[in-house]
């Protein structure tokens, strides 16, 4: 009697069983949160906010506005190339922008960035 079809067949068994073991083993899932898209549609609401005041911008009054809908948040607002910062920088960030014209067609142009904050 030959052993090679034993042992191959042995081998071909215990393959099946370790695929069957692979291929039973949940994944662990990654935790989807939609924190990044509420950041994202805060950032573009207060954009809004500010195109609508048009001319009437100031550096205090957006940097109270950030700080209001952005609460114990880091960013940073440019406007006109005029860099307001708020607490802390670093780490990632999301980021959003407008461009719009006032009544005298004058071009303005903001940049917001949130920076995430790490909970470790």
């Amino acid at each position: 009697m030959r052993s090679n079809g034993f042992y191959l067949s042995l081998e071909a068994i215990v393959s099946m069983l370790l695929l069957t073991a692979l291929l039973s083993h949940a994944l662990p899932k990654e935790e989807s949160s939609l924190n990044d898209l509420h950041v994202f549609k805060k950032e573009n609401d207060l954009l809004l906010l500010w195109q609508l005041q048009g001319q009437g911008l100031n550096a205090g009054q957006m940097q109270l506005d950030f700080e209001f809908a952005f609460p114990e948040q880091s960013g940073k607002i440019v406007f006109n190339g005029e860099e307001i910062i708020v607490g802390k920088q670093g780490g990632e960030a999301i980021a959003s922008e407008i461009v719009f014209f006032d009544g005298g067609i004058g071009r303005h142009e903001i940049r917001l960035i949130v920076f995430k904050q790490s909970f470790a």
